[in-house]
């Protein structure tokens, strides 16, 4: 894989919203533990808010569900959702309930995501950045060919997992409390319910081409897990099949101005 791009500054966190890391996902020396499971998956990406990060590796994820079930208002700011097609989700975690079937959401061995570390210092920019989520600290465990999954050292680290417009509300807009909604760009809501179809909201375009290229780079295991195991907000469908439906979304390219950003 060739090294990654050079990476802006990080991003300024909102001063309105300062939130504490959880101190499990913090490592003895102060870095923190990060697992990817979106943009994330490209170390490019992450060291747009992360320059300094660490680590970059696979890791195996267990427990929860990858799925397109949520606005994200910063693609609606860069100009990449479609309102009209309802191309406007965007990637999170929800951990699964009981009676969901494991081997169906991630497969026997686990979602295959990245883990990396960044200074303390640029956790309010990874915060800034994943605006929307719930940062939970979670165990992963080390990617190995064992054909049974890798063992966890006990360790966390964060990841983005689904909130609430309540919550989105209390933290960012003291506008929109008590609302409920995503207000502001155009949608009602960020967060939809689950199990809905069809789909409430499908993929934005350049950011899930933008995923398919990260999780590509990083090996045939890790796009066959991004495929089979990333699910539409129906929580059925999977992404493999929607691109057999519609093939165009991996022909269309980001606009020039982020190509960069959302090149995989």
């Amino acid at each position: 894989m060739p090294p990654p791009a050079r990476a802006s500054p990080p991003a300024q966190a909102s001063p309105s919203y300062a939130p504490e890391c959880p101190p499990e996902a913090v490592r003895d020396d102060g870095w923190v533990g990060v697992v990817g499971i979106g943009s994330l998956l490209s170390e490019r990406s992450a060291r747009h808010t992360s320059p300094n990060l660490r680590g970059f590796k696979t890791v195996r994820l267990r427990g929860y569900r990858r799925v397109f079930a949520h606005t994200a208002p910063v693609f609606f700011e860069r100009g990449i959702a479609d309102g009209k097609t309802r191309e406007v989700s965007s990637l999170s975690m929800e951990a699964l309930e009981p009676g969901d079937d494991p081997r169906e959401a991630h497969g026997p061995r686990g979602l295959v995501a990245t883990y990396f570390e960044i200074p303390g210092e640029e956790f309010p920019a990874l915060a800034a950045r994943e605006a929307e989520f719930e940062l939970r600290a979670v165990t992963y465990e080390d990617d190995e060919d064992d054909g049974e999954g890798g063992g966890s050292d006990g360790k966390k680290a964060i990841l983005c997992v689904r909130s609430s417009d309540a919550a989105y509300a209390e933290r960012h807009c003291e506008r929109m409390k008590g609302t409920g909604g995503g207000g502001g760009f155009g949608e009602e809501r960020i967060w939809y319910p689950g199990r809905r179809s069809p789909p409430a909201v499908y993929p934005t375009r350049a950011y899930a081409r933008h995923c398919v290229l990260a999780a590509k780079s990083l090996g045939p295991e890790a796009l066959a897990s991004f495929l089979d195991h990333t699910f539409l907000a129906d929580r059925r469908t999977t992404l493999r099949t929607h691109l057999e439906r519609n093939p165009s979304l991996m022909e269309t390219p980001p606009p020039p101005e982020l190509a960069e950003r959302y090149g995989g």
